[in-house]
């Protein structure tokens, strides 16, 4: 037997809402009708037991939806500026969520590849203190 509209919408709200009882307010049921669904209808029970997974691959979705635009975020990130001045602390840390997110950025530094054409990968720390000994740097003509 397949779940009811208004048991549909309340799984779809459930994957969002807090608890049980904001999901049921939103989609216009009463607590107590969960709770029956809950005891008496076996399909309903275990669609809304395995809600944890579901909740896991929607957020996955979501993350997948909006990845395009938090690497514009990220990339808008790196040419901050704050009062006509690059922003260098919001430049690093997008530059690090960016090289992070590329899994270039890791937390050892790790030495590979063709020994006449190593590919490095630099920690978080060794990337700030580069940017630090750059900018304290005096300019040269």
């Amino acid at each position: 037997m397949a779940l009811a509209v208004n048991q549909l919408r309340f799984l779809a709200r459930r994957l969002i809402a807090k608890t049980d009882e904001e999901a049921a307010d939103r989609v216009g049921v009463a607590g107590r009708t969960v709770r029956d669904w809950k005891q008496t209808d076996p399909e309903f029970k275990a669609r809304y037991e395995a809600l944890g997974d579901d909740g896991i691959e929607l957020a996955r979705d979501i993350l997948r939806h909006h990845l395009g635009e938090a690497a514009v975020v990220l990339a808008e990130g790196m040419q901050a500026t704050d009062r006509g001045k690059p922003d260098h602390q919001t430049r690093i840390t997008a530059a690090k969520a960016m090289l992070a997110g590329l899994g270039v950025l890791t937390e050892k530094r790790q030495i590979s590849g063709d020994p006449d054409n190593p590919v490095v990968i630099v920690t978080a720390d060794q990337l700030h203190e580069a940017s630090k000994r750059a900018r304290s740097k005096p300019p040269t003509d």
